[in-house]
């Protein structure tokens, strides 16, 4: 957790700086009165410099490992979102060709095969090849349609 880390880096910095005591207690266990009352004062100073500071380096340190590693977290999930976002859009534009041209250009075929062999031009066989050609768009364009759903929904995650 950063915000632990960011505390202990503080932390370490105070052990830096003298640390101040006042205390007081009571004994009634002194025959006289006057040493009965005890106050006084304390005062620690850090005398271990080096020490003090390696320790305050070393959590820095881990706090500057810490953000690193949540920084390249953050941009492969920002990569990530990219990629499946681009993904997504690749897989509308599909739909939307199939749909605007391939199958229109396809229904094109089998109305002119079909007008060609009621006049005698054409063969069954060109017939049948265009309206085979038909199924196999629509056929393409129902994965399509299908895929998109699936990728839009999070189930493919990449190809």
């Amino acid at each position: 957790d950063l915000e632990a880390l960011r505390a202990r880096v503080g932390l370490e910095k105070l052990r830096l700086k003298p640390d101040f005591e006042a205390m007081a207690s009571y004994n009634s266990m002194w025959g006289t009165a006057d040493h009965r009352w005890m106050v006084g004062v304390g005062l620690r100073l850090p005398v271990w410099r080096q020490r003090l500071r390696a320790s305050v380096a070393e959590a820095e340190a881990r706090l500057a490992a810490a953000e690193s590693q949540l920084t390249a977290l953050t941009d492969s999930i920002a990569a990530e979102v990219e990629v499946a976002l681009a993904a997504v859009e690749e897989a509308e534009h599909v739909v939307r060709l199939y749909r605007n041209r391939v199958l229109p250009a396809a229904r094109d075929q089998v109305a002119a095969a079909r007008a060609s062999f009621e006049t005698g031009e054409g063969s069954m066989l060109g017939l049948i090849d265009a309206e085979r050609s038909l199924l196999a768009a629509e056929l393409s364009h129902e994965e399509a349609v299908t895929e998109n759903m699936l990728r839009t929904s999070g189930w493919i995650q990449k190809t």
